[in-house]
Formats: C-alpha cells, structure tokens, sequence
C-alpha cells in the first residue's frame, strides 16, 4: 500500500498538518499498516521534528527504519538519527554520526550503550580519542562500561 500520492497531494497544497492528522487518526486503527507509521515519520521528519523525536521511539518495530533514516538524514535531526540506526543495527553509522555531529547528537548515555556494541576496531579506536578529545573526564565511565 502506498501513500506518497495522498502525501504529494496535501504537501503540494501546504496541508501538512492535515495530512499529519490524518495519518495519525489512522495509526489507532486496529490493523493500521505499517506504511502510514513510516509516512507519519517522513512527514515528521520534513515539517514537525519536534514530532520525529518521539514517534520512532514509540513505533520503531513497525516502521520501514531505512526508510526514515534517509528523510532524518536529509532533515539533519542527529540524534533521532543516531536511535534509529541503533535499532537498526548499524552501530557504525551511529558512532560516525554521534562523531562527526557531536553539537547536536551527543548524549554520552546513548554514545556509551552504541560505542561498546561496535565490532570494528577502527571505528572503536576512533570514539575512543573522540571521548578523550571532547569529554576526558567521561572516557574512564566508557572503559569500565
């Protein structure tokens, strides 16, 4: 099932909120497809972020995640970035993102449970100076963690 021409149609017109409505009334449907949770996100992602930071935290297991991860990258909302590629196992693209964005996608909780999942040793040496360049203080809750 596919939304984008409903979507293109309210977004053309500059009816985003009613769109967002209407895909919201939708999710309260008992067999609500799992497109309109991912829709809902896009459309979040491009004209309510503050919306976008909730919604995937709530329905993560029901939305198409690369999907979202590519409007979150285009919208530059870093840390919903960061928990999404989390949850989609990407924990290499998470620590890159927390890195190269730290203003705005560093949480040290977040870093700490993403950098001790990373399996490659590259990347692990690489947060590991980052911790030390950005918060020395920290890096001794991230070794013992």
């Amino acid at each position: 099932m596919k939304y984008s021409g409903i979507d293109l149609l309210y977004e053309k017109r500059g009816y985003f909120d009613e769109i967002m409505g209407l895909l919201e009334a939708g999710l309260n449907l008992e067999r609500a497809h799992l497109g309109m949770f991912t829709e809902l996100g896009i459309l979040y992602s491009k004209h309510n972020p503050e919306r976008l930071y909730e919604h995937p935290r709530l329905v993560w297991q029901r939305i198409n995640i690369p999907k979202i991860i590519r409007a979150t990258e285009m919208a530059h909302l870093w840390i919903e970035l960061v928990f999404l590629y989390t949850h989609y196992y990407k924990l290499y693209n998470a620590t890159l993102t927390i890195i190269a964005h730290s203003a705005n996608a560093l949480e040290h909780t977040a870093f700490k449970d993403v950098v001790v999942k990373v399996t490659n040793l590259e990347i692990y040496n690489k947060a590991l100076w980052f911790e030390i360049e950005e918060q020395a203080l920290l890096i001794n809750d991230l070794l013992v963690y």
